[in-house]
């Protein structure tokens, strides 16, 4: 059964199970606190609020955002979504409706009308 966002948490809360995301980060390179920053972004938290979190400074965020950036080569939230799911789906046997609802609740979520 496809993974749903639920309205009480963020959307990169609930985008993976605990599992899938420790496998994706180990995939990725990324480190236990770039793997945590990652998660949160996805979740649309700001970098205070990431940096509230994880109890450090919001530059601290700033800069291991910065440096995750380089190191997944995406310029951007959407850019990093992109990398996470495309490691996800190819490392998954789903059927292709799941990762379609996968890929459209995360849409649903992350970009209400009023922005576009």
């Amino acid at each position: 059964m496809p993974r749903m966002h639920s309205p009480n948490q963020g959307s990169g809360a609930s985008l993976l199970r605990d599992n899938e995301w420790r496998a994706v980060a180990t995939r990725l390179g990324l480190s236990p606190r770039e793997a945590e920053i990652t998660r949160l972004a996805l979740a649309d938290l700001t970098e205070a609020r990431i940096a509230a979190e994880l109890g450090l400074s919001p530059s601290t965020v700033h800069t291991y955002t910065r440096r995750l950036y380089k190191k997944l080569n995406v310029a951007s939230r959407v850019q990093l979504l992109v990398a996470v799911m495309r490691d996800f789906l190819a490392h998954e046997s789903l059927r292709p409706e799941e990762c379609a609802a996968l890929i459209v609740a995360q849409i649903d979520v992350n970009y209400s009308d009023d922005v576009c």
